[in-house]
């Protein structure tokens, strides 16, 4: 009977995986190492655990150490190397080691690899006012507004993957910014066929970090990866391309800029920086360094939302249509150091969801 419930379980387990995806391979494992009592001088070592308010702290004396969660080992990895004590600058100021975000004096962690406490006062100064609150429940399933809160569909490290996810794409954008505003060299694409308002040297990282508040945005998780093809079929749904023509998420347009999940092996930004191509079939004539491109993919992303959707109104539909206004008056802010016929010039294609572009 034993061995019964084992095949069982086994046969649950697989299907689970089939079906959800194995989220347990996409952590980092943290393994032990034995300390060998030599000092090098160098490095600094501090085993943290999580307390019940999610906060890190130090591990508590030999004899009293608990068994910490795949997720928390996760979480815990992570933390390493985001301490004041990691790198000092000048003026008392400290670049953390790992984001190269340049914080000050006064921060005792990194301000990008933790600012989720910062997040809803940073997004309610940049949205003026905006009728997200952030308390809604939007799921933890990177489906484009169809089946929210299904919780049928939901698991246990799903929440973990995708607040990682979005800290490290906004993390690797003001990165990107910063080594922009400071004049630092940037691929050949950068500066190939690239328009020369969105591609000058304080435009383009405005740009970023307006993207990189629209990712931080509560209804914005759902665009940070591709749609789950398996997830609309368990749910009855047509498929997502049989739809759209070029399905497409943030973290796709991310990566064609600078490939963050790379930011472990390589901690020199300039390391990591891309083509600007993006991997999606009939939009690889599009360069993300180019400003009027990088406009249209964030834009797209949006569109195929609103196009598989339909045109029945939801709360869903109301928060990406917002979204997506968020991102056309940052645009049309910018441009409004232009006379009005250099703004046209300039101005990025606007597409509606019915577009030929946008639907099959």
């Amino acid at each position: 009977a034993k061995q019964d419930t084992n095949s069982s379980t086994s046969r649950d387990d697989a299907l689970a995986n089939f079906y959800f995806g194995n989220h347990d391979s996409q952590r980092e494992s943290s393994n032990n190492n034995a300390n060998s009592g030599a000092d090098d001088g160098d490095s600094y070592i501090e085993v943290l655990e999580i307390d019940d308010d999610g906060n890190f702290a130090p591990a508590p004396a030999a004899g009293h150490a608990s068994q910490a969660t795949p997720a928390e080992a996760a979480t815990i990895t992570t933390a390493q190397g985001h301490s004041r004590a990691s790198s000092i600058a000048g003026n008392g100021k400290w670049r953390c080691p790992s984001c190269s975000f340049l914080n000050e004096e006064f921060d005792s962690k990194c301000t990008m690899c933790f600012d989720d406490d910062s997040t809803e006062a940073e997004l309610a100064k940049f949205l003026r006012g905006s009728a997200f609150d952030g308390s809604s429940d939007f799921g933890d399933i990177s489906n484009h507004s169809f089946g929210q809160g299904n919780d049928s569909l939901r698991d246990d490290g799903g929440d973990q993957a995708w607040k990682a996810l979005r800290a490290t794409d906004t993390r690797e954008l003001d990165s990107l910014a910063e080594h922009i505003s400071e004049g630092r060299s940037l691929p050949k694409e950068a500066h190939k066929n690239v328009d020369e308002f969105w591609g000058a040297t304080h435009n383009f990282p405005q740009l970023l970090r307006l993207f990189r508040q629209i990712i931080l945005h509560p209804a914005s998780q759902r665009f940070l990866e591709p749609v789950n093809e398996n997830h609309l079929m368990i749910m009855g749904l047509p498929p997502f391309n049989s739809v759209v023509k070029h399905p497409l998420c943030f973290h796709a347009i991310v990566t064609a800029l600078s490939k963050s999940e790379d930011a472990l092996k390589c901690h020199h930004l300039v390391m990591r920086l891309s083509n600007g191509q993006l991997n999606v079939v009939g939009l690889q004539h599009w360069n993300m360094w180019n400003g009027t491109h990088l406009i249209e993919a964030i834009d797209l992303v949006f569109l195929n939302a609103l196009a598989y959707n339909g045109s029945e109104e939801s709360q869903e539909k109301i928060e990406t249509e917002e979204l997506r206004k968020i991102l056309w008056d940052g645009v049309n802010s910018m441009l409004k150091s232009l006379k009005p016929h250099e703004r046209r010039q300039h101005l990025p294609h606007k597409r509606t969801p019915t577009n030929d572009f946008v639907t099959r």
